[in-house]
């Protein structure tokens, strides 16, 4: 509650795809807030604060610049597909709800902008799905899944990787392909990091390489004993 709370230096701020309620007062005489960008597609829940006047109880909206009722100016920048903000808080509170194709009619702007990205959340279905496969499929899907993690822009990596609900949806593969690990391709590591697959290939090379060595030094010597 009051998060941004006569915040008078925030002018704009994107809230996160698993945003769930706007909190009492959240933004509340943030007088300089123009703009909000919502990743989610559902409207989340408008918490209220609640007071008795008598034999009434009254609840009361300020999670925005101005309280519901009151005149404002600014833009609540939500999803394509957004749903839920036909609901009498939301209505009353921001007005209609607009896009490129229509007539300002409120507050709430639909855009494609703002679209919860299809390919970031197929990632963080599959690798949540690891738990009931087995065996080649299993090792099959983890190789796949780190090449798929690969072909991510830098913000579906880090939406996959904790911007999402905070969980490192690429750690938890990491953790699968250790748990389960088979004799295929190690797992594609991610930029900047260093897949420690690779140093175990290493090691064994360099340990073939030494044995071959130990192996003609044996054979020189066994040589030279019976040659004399």
């Amino acid at each position: 509650a009051y998060a941004f709370y006569e915040n008078n230096t925030l002018t704009e701020i994107t809230l996160p795809e698993h945003i769930k309620s706007i909190g009492v007062g959240a933004f509340y005489r943030a007088k300089k807030l123009t703009k909000v960008e919502v990743g989610a597609a559902a409207a989340p829940t408008l918490e209220s604060v609640g007071t008795v006047k008598g034999d009434d109880f009254i609840n009361t909206y300020n999670n925005f610049p101005g309280a519901l009722g009151t005149e404002f100016t600014f833009e609540w920048e939500v999803p394509k597909n957004a749903t839920g903000y036909d609901g009498y808080i939301w209505v009353g509170y921001l007005g209609g709800v607009y896009d490129e194709t229509s007539n300002r009619d409120g507050q709430i702007k639909k855009t494609d902008e703002n679209a919860i990205n299809a390919s970031a959340l197929d990632f963080i279905d599959r690798v949540n799905a690891l738990s009931s496969l087995s065996g080649e499929e299993r090792a099959a899907e983890i190789n796949l899944l780190g090449r798929i993690y690969n072909l991510l822009d830098s913000t579906q990596q880090a939406f996959v990787r904790g911007d999402y609900d905070g969980t490192d949806y690429y750690q938890k593969l990491q953790t699968a392909s250790a748990v389960s690990y088979v004799e295929t391709a190690p797992l594609s590591a991610a930029p900047g990091e260093e897949a420690q697959d690779g140093y175990l290939w290493i090691a064994f090379a360099a340990l073939a390489v030494a044995a071959c060595g130990m192996a003609a030094v044996i054979f020189r010597l066994g040589t030279d004993k019976r040659r004399k």
